[in-house]
């Protein structure tokens, strides 16, 4: 077993996902982590989008790991999209 199976569950991932933006990606991502965690939506936008603030969260060759903070969530959350 590797480090990330206990994170991600087969709801969390959305393969041929279609967006038109990075806004809206991260639009997608957090309707996952609403629907997986019970967090607000809003709040995992706002998360992601400020870290993205700060600098590009991509690593090349189309590959990218946005993240973000969020105060009252206690464990980690995941979620899988791929374009």
């Amino acid at each position: 077993m590797n480090l990330i199976t206990p994170l991600l569950k087969l709801a969390d991932v959305q393969a041929d996902c279609d967006s038109i933006s990075k806004k809206r990606l991260f639009e997608q991502a957090s309707q996952l982590v609403q629907a997986s965690q019970g967090v607000a939506a809003s709040d995992v936008f706002e998360s992601l989008f400020a870290r993205e603030k700060l600098g590009s969260t991509a690593l090349g060759y189309g590959i990218a790991i946005p993240h973000g903070r969020i105060k009252h969530l206690k464990d980690t959350a995941c979620v899988f999209l791929r374009l």
